[in-house]
């Protein structure tokens, strides 16, 4: 039986939203420093975050127009980027979606104003969740750069990542070592961030067995 006109119509708008994600993120990996993104091409890609079929691709686009212009990080954040982007972490581990959600926020993350929306969105206990991926995983070094950034000189967002349980995990990303030098240095300045000037902190991380893998990098 054919589909129903409206189901078939919203399957066609998928399909065709897929497509423009995909051609927005080829864009932006060579003229992400193009001025034509700063109003009409990042809200599109912000409204693509919403869409599954299309959420992967525009993620992407936009860790790229945050890495390729600090200016871009403000206007990434007042077209409403952040709560999309942290809903897509909850796609977890096995989400290609979560893991471009996490690469974007790890970017826009060096903004002070990113980071206040980012824990306003309820971003640390998805991106905790992600750190168990391992060495290997490109999602959990990118939630472990987001965390780092998230900690930084913010005692209530330090406090509030050890709660959600971030550091077994983050020593854990530690073990893949030289040859995983991504997760693993992501972890450690994780851990730098969450112990800077925190006593109660680096008795922790101490105690979960940090120092052995720290003095091996």
């Amino acid at each position: 039986m054919p589909k129903e006109p409206v189901a078939a119509a919203l399957t066609r708008l998928s399909k065709a939203q897929a497509k423009c994600a995909a051609e927005l993120h080829v864009l932006s990996n060579s003229h992400a420093a193009s001025s034509a993104w700063a109003s009409a091409g990042i809200a599109a890609a912000v409204r693509l975050c919403h869409d599954p079929a299309s959420a992967a691709a525009a993620a992407a686009t936009l860790s790229n127009l945050s890495h390729a212009d600090d200016a871009n990080d403000d206007r990434i954040r007042e077209a409403g980027a952040i709560l999309p982007l942290v809903a897509l972490l909850s796609g977890g581990l096995e989400s290609t979606a979560a893991g471009q959600a996490a690469f974007a926020l790890s970017n826009l993350g060096h903004n002070i104003a990113n980071c206040v929306a980012m824990t306003e969105a309820g971003a640390i206990p998805p991106l905790v969740a992600l750190l168990p991926g391992g060495p290997k995983s490109e999602a959990a070094a990118e939630a472990a750069c987001a965390l780092s950034n998230l900690a930084c000189n913010n005692e209530a967002n330090k406090a509030a990542i050890m709660e959600a349980g971030a550091i077994a995990p983050l020593v854990a990303l530690l073990s893949g070592g030289p040859a995983l030098w991504g997760a693993a240095s992501q972890a450690a300045k994780a851990l730098c961030s969450l112990t800077c000037n925190t006593e109660a902190n680096k008795a922790a991380v101490i105690e979960a067995g940090a120092i052995p893998p720290l003095v091996a990098l």
